[in-house]
């Protein structure tokens, strides 16, 4: 497998990994603002829900994004609104789906708006215990239900090891 773009050093060897190129972002026709949902573009903590983002009002809608290339994921930072619950599915093929996080509508530290959520220790976003799922994944299904019924997507990073 080879690394999604380009890598970011951080503290203690953390790398991140950009949104690429060759990655693209597809939405259900219910989602507004799709492209922002893998821009490289991170709302502001607590901005509002439909500025700058993938957003939505229908449970069923879904943001998909393929990276492209395979690549082995070890952690994941999301932007999405602050009080509804979310579901981050990824696959190696697009055919078979694993939940590799699922996140809270009281997960998280923002009482309005954007919230940013990470599954990578040392990160002053991380969150424990979303159940996240690390291996290798080249397509994300993202998709929201309870809450308010306002949804938001507003930027995915994937991390992979360096």
């Amino acid at each position: 497998m080879r690394r999604l773009s380009t890598f970011v050093g951080l503290a203690a060897g953390l790398c991140l990994s950009l949104p690429a190129a060759a990655a693209t972002v597809s939405c259900s026709a219910q989602v507004t603002g799709c492209s922002f949902a893998y821009d490289g573009d991170w709302p502001v903590q607590g901005q509002d829900w439909t500025t700058n983002t993938a957003w939505w009002t229908d449970a069923a809608a879904k943001v998909k994004i393929d990276l492209g290339e395979v690549v082995d994921m070890t952690g994941l930072t999301i932007s999405v609104d602050n009080n509804d619950d979310y579901k981050v599915m990824a696959s190696v093929d697009g055919q078979t789906w694993t939940r590799v996080l699922n996140i809270r509508a009281a997960d998280g530290e923002i009482g309005f708006g954007m919230d940013t959520i990470s599954t990578v220790k040392g990160d002053p976003d991380r969150v424990k215990g979303l159940g996240f799922q690390p291996g290798p994944v080249r397509y994300f299904r993202i998709s929201a239900r309870n809450g308010d019924g306002l949804y938001s997507m507003g930027e995915l990073l994937v991390h992979t090891a360096p």
